[in-house]
């Protein structure tokens, strides 16, 4: 599955997944239901509804054919810095 539920919307679904189960345990158990879907569809990233909708918040961008897990480039190393010893050494000579 990908992700279409970004981190932000991750976090309001979770608190207000909690509200849900506390107006389930105060009233109507219908709303377990509602704490339930709000729960796993934030701990999972997907949610189906989104999808139809064509909505995603998820910031995961990729184009299609690149890997995953390709290697990034190697770049060239620095150069490497004098320890103060040897900066002391040439000041000297």
């Amino acid at each position: 599955m990908e992700c279409n539920v970004g981190k932000t919307e991750k976090i309001v679904r979770l608190i207000l997944g909690l509200v849900f189960v506390w107006l389930g345990y105060a009233g109507s158990p219908w709303w377990y239901l509602v704490a339930i879907i709000l729960i796993l569809t934030a701990s999972i990233g997907f949610c189906p509804l989104s999808k139809l909708l064509g909505i995603n918040t998820c910031k995961q961008k990729e184009t299609k054919g690149e890997d995953k897990t390709s290697i990034p480039e190697k770049t060239e190393p620095q150069e490497e810095q004098q320890t103060e010893s040897e900066q002391k050494t040439e000041e000297n000579n």
